[in-house]
C-alpha cells in the first residue's frame, strides 16, 4: 500500500542523472506540488555541485541524496542498471510517486535513458519529464554581472514558467 491510501503525507521521489537536471526539468513540477514531501536522488555529482544543489533544495525543504556514480562513466549496460536500482532501493524504501526522465532521455542522454529504464522497474506511479526545454526555454539576462558557479547561475536564471510538460500516468493522477 502507498502512503496516500493510508492518509499520511504523500512522499515523492525525483530521480535525476545530474545536479542541474532537477533545476531544468523538475523544479517547476516540484514547486507546483509542494504538498508532497520531496526527495531528489542524483545519479552523479561532484562534491562542489552536490553541496551547492543540496543547499538550494534543502532551503526549500527538499531532501537530497547522491548515489555516487561518476559522470564520466557511460553507465548504459544491464549491470549498470542493476547497480543503480540496488543503490536507489537502499536509499529510498518508501515513497508514493516517482518523477524522472522520459524514455528518450529528453535529448538522448545515456544517463537519462538509464534512469528512465530503472524507474520502469519501480512499482510506484510515475511522472516523466516531457519538457521541450530546448524549444521553450528563455534565457533571461543575468541578475548581476559577477560570475557565479554554473549551478547557481542555472538556479537563478532558469525560467520556471517555461511551458514544461509532464507525462503523468493514471495512478499518478490519482495522487496529484
Amino acid at each position: 500500500m502507498f502512503n496516500w491510501i493510508k492518509g499520511k503525507t504523500k512522499k515523492a521521489l525525483c530521480i535525476v542523472a545530474h545536479p542541474d537536471d532537477c533545476v531544468v526539468f523538475a523544479q517547476a513540477f516540484i514547486q507546483e506540488h509542494k504538498n508532497l514531501s520531496w526527495t531528489i536522488v542524483y545519479l552523479t555529482a561532484d562534491s562542489a555541485s552536490a553541496k551547492e544543489i543540496s543547499e538550494h533544495w534543502n532551503s526549500q525543504g527538499v531532501a537530497t541524496e547522491f548515489l555516487g556514480f561518476q559522470d564520466k562513466i557511460p553507465l548504459s549496460n544491464q549491470d549498470d542498471k542493476v547497480a543503480v536500482l540496488s543503490k536507489l532501493i537502499e536509499t529510498q524504501l518508501e515513497f508514493d510517486l516517482v518523477l524522472t526522465h522520459n524514455a528518450i532521455g529528453e535529448y538522448k542522454h545515456v544517463h537519462h535513458v538509464l534512469l528512465h529504464s530503472v524507474a520502469q522497474s519501480l512499482p510506484q506511479p510515475k511522472v516523466y519529464f516531457g519538457c521541450g526545454y530546448f524549444h521553450n526555454h528563455r534565457s533571461p539576462a543575468p541578475k548581476e554581472s559577477t560570475r557565479k558557479p554554473l549551478l547557481e547561475q542555472a538556479i537563478i536564471n532558469f525560467d520556471t514558467s517555461t511551458r514544461c510538460q509532464y507525462y503523468i500516468d493514471d495512478k499518478a493522477k490519482e495522487i496529484l
